[in-house]
């Protein structure tokens, strides 16, 4: 399968730091920080966002957002398979996974290691 990459952005509103500023659906969410999706292409990957985060993000982009604009770097990555199931990974920095009801588990991409969580949407 050829992949895409998309680079999805965080409202200013979302920071996991501040008291009351956290995400809704994803404890993880940073506005200094994006989320990774690896699909077949761009309308598979914002149906996956869509699925996993709601309308609760900021923009998508087909390059990563510059360090400047986001310190944080990529926080998380979400790939989307063919058969419509989901794999989100988080970074291990990142004290809790999106869905806390799932079970944990670690993945190695690109020489960093994740932490995150497997469902089907």
């Amino acid at each position: 399968m050829v992949s895409t990459l998309t680079y999805i952005t965080f409202g200013i509103q979302y920071q996991r730091t501040v008291p009351g500023c956290e995400h809704p659906d994803a404890p993880w969410a940073d506005c200094d920080g994006y989320l990774t999706v690896v699909a077949a292409d761009r309308e598979a990957a914002r149906r996956g966002v869509f699925a996993l985060l709601g309308r609760h993000w900021a923009f998508d982009y087909d390059t990563p957002p510059k360090p400047v604009h986001a310190p944080l770097g990529e926080i998380a990555r979400l790939v989307v398979q063919n058969d419509g199931g989901t794999l989100l990974i988080v970074k291990d920095w990142i004290e809790s996974p999106a869905k806390p009801d799932l079970e944990a588990m670690a993945v190695a991409i690109d020489n960093q290691t994740y932490r995150g969580a497997e469902w089907r949407s």
